[in-house]
Order: structure tokens, then C-alpha cells, then sequence
């Protein structure tokens, strides 16, 4: 499995913003000594070994927020916000249209990912948006950042969400994530 390097660069926008450019720097610069996979520098479309990005996100995790790995949720927030502010589904903003961005955001997964699969969708009458993973790769930042993904995406695209429930998670020790939100009448 091969992350793209478009999720590597958002950790970079997360950490500078929060702790500085030199703060990143000085942090990528001793990381990428122990990962030759990175030496070259990341560009969006680099294909990341998994078990590298993985390393190199526990040690940014470790590292900037004391090993708190809730963090990931924050860093789909981020994303989130910039994919439906200024990046490519902008014009999903405010649409009041949450099925119509949850039937094109399995393709996020793959602009991310090589391997795996997500799916969402509204259930019950559009009271509810479900999302579900399956990889290859059980980690907590797929279950946490893809989730605080869409729970802002649905947000942003112009409902509340009153809360979600982890029905199955890979922070729970199953095989899969499934999740799902409650959203208000208006989303």
C-alpha cells in the first residue's frame, strides 16, 4: 500500500502552522536520516511507502503532541476545511447536498491511498450519514483522519452534525471502521 505525498504535505501545513516552519523543518530533517523513502523531498503526487508514512506520522504524533493519537482527527478537520475551502470540492460548500459529496468522496480515498476502499452514504431519511473503511493496513490514523474528515466535510457542506458513533473501528481492534453521524434535518 503507497500513500500519496499530498498527505505528508498536509501534515506540513498542520505543523507550521501550529509550531513554525522551523519546527517542521528541523523535525522532517532528522526524520528523513532513518527514511530513505522521503530523502528526495515529497511531492503531491509521490507514492509513499505506507509503513513509512506510518512511521513518519506516529513519530510526528510522539514527537509534536506527546503520543496523541486523537490528534488525527484534528488533521482530518484540517484537511477538511482546506479540501471544501479553497481546494477541489470548494463548490460543495453550503450545497446542502451531504449525499451528493458523500457519493464522490470515495474517490478522496483513493487520491490518498493505493489500497483499500471507502464508502458513505444517508441513511434513514437523511437523519443519518454513514462511512465505512476497509484497508489493508489497520492503523489510527486512517480510522481518526478519515473520519474527522467527514464529520467536518458534512459540516461544511451546510448541516450540523449532533454527534457521531464508532460502530466498529480499528481504535476498537475490529477489521474495519464504520461510523456513523447524526446529522440535523437541514444537512
Amino acid at each position: 500500500m503507497k500513500v500519496k505525498g499530498t498527505a505528508l504535505i498536509a501534515r506540513h501545513q498542520t505543523i507550521a502552522k501550529e509550531f513554525g516552519e522551523d519546527a517542521w523543518r528541523e523535525f522532517f530533517d532528522e526524520f528523513v536520516q532513518q527514511a530513505p523513502a522521503l530523502a528526495g523531498g515529497v511531492l503531491p503526487v509521490s507514492s509513499i511507502p505506507v509503513k513509512t508514512f506510518l512511521e513518519f506520522s506516529d513519530a510526528l504524533v510522539q514527537h509534536f503532541y506527546a503520543g496523541d493519537s486523537h490528534v488525527h482527527w484534528r488533521f482530518g478537520v484540517d484537511s477538511a476545511d482546506w479540501a471544501l475551502t479553497s481546494g477541489p470540492y470548494a463548490n460543495f460548500r453550503g450545497s446542502r447536498d451531504a449525499a451528493a459529496f458523500l457519493a464522490v468522496a470515495p474517490a478522496l480515498w483513493h487520491a490518498y491511498y493505493s489500497a483499500g476502499a471507502f464508502e458513505a452514504g444517508i441513511e434513514a431519511a437523511g437523519r443519518h450519514a454513514w462511512a465505512q473503511i476497509e484497508s489493508p493496513v489497520r492503523h489510527l490514523h486512517f480510522e481518526y483522519s478519515v473520519m474527522g474528515f467527514v464529520e467536518r466535510a458534512l459540516e461544511l457542506v451546510g448541516g450540523r452534525v449532533r454527534g457521531h458513533e464508532a460502530v466498529r473501528g480499528f481504535s476498537r481492534g475490529d477489521r474495519d471502521v464504520y461510523y456513523r453521524f447524526e446529522l440535523t434535518e437541514d444537512c
